[in-house]
């Protein structure tokens, strides 16, 4: 499984849909009790839930990994772990990923210098105080993370972004199995 991390408006999202257009890869629909934005599709972008059915979901174990980020709360279903897909995580979604021993995962810290992910944040729709906002809570989240990534990614250009995230994992796949032989 191939897992993206980043800041807000680092292109998770953009490097996703990149993946899974041009190399094949499946995104992994997470669930989510945020708002909907302008350009979110339901069960495309997220599968939008109400806080009450998360916390339910929750109880019944259906998440491979959860967080509460932002004041929502974020998580991946147990039933869509696989090698061949892409998901996008926060920072405690990560650790409780790579802490599963028995799941096969290569991971990339999305890396974008804070002016672009303004400029970004801007374009799809964001208010200036949530921007102020996720700017100063992600220097605080996300501090240290890109240490425990496998690889960074400066994401500037998202064609040429996702074509690396395709070579590393090529390339991880290989040495994979050179060593189960």
């Amino acid at each position: 499984m191939i897992i993206l991390t980043g800041k807000s408006g680092s292109g998770k999202d953009t490097v996703a849909a990149i993946l899974s257009r041009d190399y094949g890869y499946k995104h992994i629909v997470s669930y989510t009790t945020r708002d909907k934005r302008i350009a979110d599709i339901d069960k495309v972008s997220y599968n939008f839930i109400t806080k009450e059915k998360f916390e339910e979901l929750l109880k019944q174990g259906f998440f491979a990994e959860h967080t509460f980020y932002n004041g929502n709360y974020y998580g991946m279903a147990l039933k869509d772990v696989d090698d061949n897909k892409v998901v996008l995580v926060e920072p405690e979604g990560f650790r409780q990923l790579k802490a599963k021993k028995n799941l096969h995962n290569i991971s990339f810290f999305l890396e974008v210098p804070d002016k672009v992910r303004i400029k970004r944040m801007k374009f799809r729709g964001d208010t200036k105080e949530n921007i102020a906002k996720r700017i100063e809570t992600d220097k605080k989240v996300f501090e240290g993370l890109d240490k425990e990534t496998d690889f960074i990614i400066n994401n500037i250009n998202a064609e040429k972004s996702a074509e690396k995230v395709n070579k590393a994992v090529k390339l991880y796949s290989k040495y994979k199995n050179n060593i189960k032989e």
